[in-house]
């Protein structure tokens, strides 16, 4: 059984047979489409065989009003609560609350009972619970609303969730706060209607639940000098200097995903352009003098594996979200239907075979090597 982060707990952890499952509103569902919560957690115990399922609804609350009647189904909470049961999760990471906050002050008494109620209903699972602060709600320009007076609103949400965290002996995660910051640090937005998520916005999202367990790994750097190589967030393996530059081979802590930078610097550089090569393929082509001072390297030729395991990550869960929620989730179609979910657990466990291949760090070479022509 994994401990939950939180004040006065053990640090979060996962192992061997643990099943996670997201529960939650569209935040949530939708998470499913970029896999980098996924991808964040799975890396840090590469070698434990963990299972994830979002469980997500659009539009979903602490009742489960949402959540409608399908495939041999109950509608509401009831649904919820049967399909979470059957899947008999070991850590339930649970967000609601975004919904919820457009009623308001008002509607606060409310919900802080029903997500109590829903807290009674998951504890006999014995699941570690993870229990998230709603998103902040990103300010688009006009002519949407000025969403000024919700952000107040969803921190008065965050802070009831954070209050059930401690009474119930949960850990709680801010996501609002580091959404909100990281808009500050770069312009560009995170949602596409200033409430769900987009690509980037869950980047974010998947960061800040990493940072609040406590789980992130270390920065990622590299430095050339001349007693050699030091790196953070890798063990060199091989240091070699080749005509006039290096080669250097490591294994990366964990898989690293694209939007990790790393950090490159050589001091050692004598004038003119060096190129960054990653496994073969230049990453940067760069002066010496900045080379000196460092340049960051980021994007998908610096984490290839990160990304390929994101992309099967994404693959398995549109595989769930159709094995779960099926196009003719009606009573009329039951019949076919049932076939088919035999053919959705082979392909999934196909993927996790994959997955589980992907999340373990490989080799990679990293070269520095003068531009040809260069004057040194």
């Amino acid at each position: 059984m994994p401990a939950a982060a939180g004040v006065g707990r053990e640090p979060f952890t996962l192992a061997e047979g643990d099943r996670v499952v997201f529960l939650g509103n569209g935040v949530i569902e939708q998470e499913h489409a970029c896999g980098e919560l996924e991808t964040r957690l799975i890396r840090r115990w590469p070698q434990a065989h963990v299972i994830f399922r979002n469980m997500g609804w659009s539009g979903d609350t602490v009742r489960g009003l949402a959540r409608t009647g399908g495939y041999e189904q109950p509608a509401g909470l009831a649904r919820l609560l049967k399909e979470i049961n059957a899947l008999k999760p070991t850590v339930i990471f649970v967000g609601y609350g975004l919904n919820e906050s457009f009623a308001g002050p008002s509607g606060l008494e409310g919900f802080g009972g029903d997500y109590r109620k829903l807290i009674d209903q998951l504890t006999p699972l014995g699941a570690s619970l993870v229990l998230l602060s709603p998103t902040w709600h990103e300010d688009l320009g006009r002519p949407l609303p000025d969403p000024a007076g919700h952000n107040k609103d969803i921190e008065t949400y965050a802070a009831a969730i954070a209050r059930i965290a401690g009474e119930r002996q949960a850990a709680y995660v801010d996501v609002f706060t580091p959404l909100r910051d990281a808009k500050r640090r770069r312009p560009t937005p995170l949602t596409t209607n200033g409430i769900q998520l987009n690509p980037q916005g869950y980047a974010e999202f998947a960061a800040a639940i990493e940072h609040g367990l406590g789980v992130a790994p270390p920065p990622w750097e590299m430095q050339l000098g001349d007693r050699g190589v030091k790196a953070t967030g890798s063990a060199v393996k091989q240091q070699t200097p080749a005509g006039g530059g290096w080669r250097v081979v490591v294994v990366d802590e964990v898989v690293r995903v694209p939007g990790e930078p790393l950090r490159f610097t050589w001091a050692g550089a004598r004038g003119g352009d060096y190129e960054i090569a990653c496994d073969g393929q230049i990453a940067a082509t760069v002066p010496a003098g900045k080379l000196a001072t460092g340049v960051v390297l980021e994007g998908a030729i610096v984490c290839p594996e990160g990304e390929k395991l994101r992309r099967a990550i994404v693959k398995k869960g549109e595989l769930f979200y159709r094995r779960w929620r099926p196009f003719n989730d009606h009573e009329r179609h039951w019949g076919y239907i049932r076939g088919d979910f035999a053919l959705y657990d082979e392909e999934i466990a196909a993927l996790e075979k994959t997955i589980a291949e992907l999340r373990v760090p490989r080799e990679r070479t990293i070269e520095v090597r003068p531009v040809k022509g260069n004057s040194r």
